[in-house]
């Protein structure tokens, strides 16, 4: 699952989810999930809360994934 935060035109933050699936054949899907817009500040609690909300809605199960990779952008205090 990738999730990419990014504010558009009219100033308005929202969150893309994309997600890739790797089959026991080893043949790779990537889709589109979903945009979600975010309300008010977009702290990294906002986007994990989104990302809670989002693996719960789906029921998607934390064991499935397999890896975590961050940007590497500061965050504020």
């Amino acid at each position: 699952m990738q999730l990419d935060e990014s504010t558009d035109v009219v100033d308005t933050s929202q969150m893309a989810v994309l997600v890739r699936m790797v089959f026991s054949d080893f043949t790779i899907k990537e889709d589109l999930s979903k945009f979600i817009p975010l309300k008010g500040q977009t702290t990294g609690q906002d986007l994990f809360s989104s990302f809670k909300n989002i693996i719960s809605s789906e029921k998607i199960s934390l064991s499935k994934m397999v890896g975590l990779t961050t940007d590497g952008a500061p965050t504020g205090s």
